[in-house]
């Protein structure tokens, strides 16, 4: 074996690990070894070689009118793969037209590659040259191939052509009706959709909320009795919505909603699909998509247990298409989202708008890193409550937004927000544009408060070190202390509290009444919303 030979093993051996990191030098190299008879690790050798992309194109090209197959279907593939990066370069629209020209390579597995690449091509020309393959090539899996990138890259041309022909082999079939399915959304696009927030069911429609872990109750109580708010389990309120769907925006804590649908028994012979298509299609599900859909009616599937599950996704969409086409898939540009909830006997689905804009926070034109959710800002505001001699002080401010949720409840007297990072009380300001009576100063929170506090609203740093490596559990813990001194009597701190043992009690020793708590869930962290007053 030669030193060549040797070097070519090593390298070959190297790219095989995934955190291998090849040198400028190695890609005329690496190039090479796509002639190589290991199959298994062509893949490799395009992810290794893509670490330096534009020498990774010049020497592709370069090796490729030389080359044999199977290398030249490899570089094709290696073209693509460049051309699939999110910016490609200056050097994308000349790459395009070579992968235009492998069409009618003399080696089939350098046309299919090529075939499969153009299906995400961007140039004018690309179904056309699609339609013409269509045509030339006579093999089944050619063919399918030519389908899969019509599908996603065809229009007018492709519809008429998927209309009129057929196959027997089912794997062809498949492609055909798929293709079909792909350009007949791209159409629809133009049309627009949009979800209308004033739109009104022809009935009372179930609502399901969700909301921070711990919510629920607070979330409940955002509605009176003419809701029927239930509490369905961690996270989850059900309403019932009988007005006009903005109406749903009363509330300020919820994070998510969906029209939920009554579940569809599962046929005897086991198939799903069935039973989906049954729920989507039922008289309540169209109702709600007719009532509150602006032009074309667009969706995509989402199965509540988690996966793609393509298979059983493509039964569904092609027996919708099939009975009602008024209803189109499109996964990338849809208005509404299907999530199917699988059940032992039954299929539920429910119905969750995406092209529904939300006013409620609007307010934030600047954000902070570990800034609190606005639901979150709402639900503290909510617990402590309005009153028009307030007082409000957020010792640690962030991006503001406890103050603005304060603020939208109801008058108050004065706010203060305090912080010590520059770049936090200016998101601040950005955020309480249109507020009076408020100050945002630079200080700490263990400074002096603001004279006459009688509300403390905040949500304050959380984990295991903060700031010039300070113990968080330690500074909170002395806070709180000072917190309890700085309040008015019959004053009330509304915050959240990390689970440390240190802090759970601080404002119990430090004299204050703990009135009101729950645990909440923000997404992996776990803390504790507390209402402490300080007795009159």
């Amino acid at each position: 074996m030669d030193t060549a030979e040797r070097q070519d093993r090593a390298l070959l051996a190297a790219v095989k690990d995934k955190g291998f990191t090849p040198r400028r030098k190695d890609v005329d190299a690496l190039v090479a070894l796509l002639g190589t008879d290991d199959d298994d690790a062509v893949d490799d050798i395009v992810r290794a070689v893509l670490a330096h992309p534009d020498e990774a194109l010049d020497r592709g090209l370069e090796r490729f009118p030389a080359a044999r197959p199977p290398m030249r279907g490899r570089l094709v593939k290696l073209v693509g793969k460049w051309l699939a990066q999110p910016s490609p370069g200056p050097q994308a629209e000349a790459a395009w037209q070579w992968v235009l020209a492998r069409l009618e390579d003399e080696d089939p597995k350098t046309r299919r590659n090529a075939i499969l690449v153009m299906g995400r091509a961007t140039l004018p020309e690309a179904e056309d040259a699609l339609l013409v393959a269509w045509e030339r090539e006579e093999r089944v899996d050619h063919r399918v191939s030519v389908a899969q990138s019509l599908g996603r890259v065809g229009g007018a041309a492709t519809r008429a052509l998927m209309q009129r022909v057929s196959s027997g082999d089912p794997r062809l079939q498949k492609a055909i009706d798929q293709a079909s399915l792909m350009v007949e959304r791209t159409l629809h696009r133009g049309s627009g959709s949009a979800v209308e927030p004033r739109g009104v069911a022809r009935a009372a429609a179930n609502v399901e909320l969700t909301c921070k872990r711990g919510l629920e109750r607070l979330l409940a109580a955002e509605f009176d009795g003419s809701w029927r708010p239930t509490i369905m389990g961690p996270g989850r309120v059900r309403v019932t919505l009988s007005g006009s769907l903005d109406t749903i925006f009363r509330s300020r804590i919820f994070q998510t909603m969906a029209f939920v649908m009554v579940p569809v028994m599962k046929p005897a012979n086991g198939d799903i699909a069935e039973a989906v298509v049954s729920a989507i299609l039922s008289p309540g599900s169209l109702r709600i998509l007719e009532s509150f859909t602006l032009r074309t009616i667009r969706y995509r599937i989402e199965w509540a247990e988690g996966g793609h599950r393509r298979g059983l996704t493509w039964q569904v969409v092609s027996r919708i298409a099939a009975s009602c086409p008024a209803l189109v898939n499109d996964p990338r540009d849809s208005t509404w989202e299907v999530i199917v909830r699988e059940m032992p006997d039954r299929v539920q689905v429910l119905l969750r708008p995406r092209k529904l804009t939300d006013p409620r926070f609007g307010y934030r034109r600047a954000e902070v890193a570990a800034a609190s959710h606005p639901t979150v800002a709402a639900a503290l505001a909510r617990v402590a409550g309005v009153s028009a001699e307030d007082v409000v002080w957020d010792p640690f401010v962030g991006s503001g937004l406890e103050l603005v949720e304060r603020g939208r409840l109801g008058p108050y007297a004065r706010m203060e927000g305090r912080d010590l990072e520059a770049s936090a009380l200016e998101a601040a300001r950005q955020n309480l544009t249109g507020f009076t009576r408020l100050s945002l100063v630079h200080g700490d929170a263990l400074d002096p408060a603001p004279a006459g506090v009688s509300l403390i609203l905040t949500n304050p740093p959380m984990g295991h070190r903060v700031g010039f490596g300070q113990d968080v559990g330690s500074m909170l813990e002395r806070f709180v202390a000072h917190a309890a001194r700085s309040l008015v009597p019959g004053g009330r701190m509304v915050w959240l509290s990390p689970l440390d043992p240190r802090v759970r009690q601080a404002g119990v020793r430090a004299g204050l009444h703990l009135a009101q708590w729950q645990r909440i869930d923000l997404g992996g962290l776990e803390v504790e919303l507390q209402r402490l007053e300080r007795p009159t």
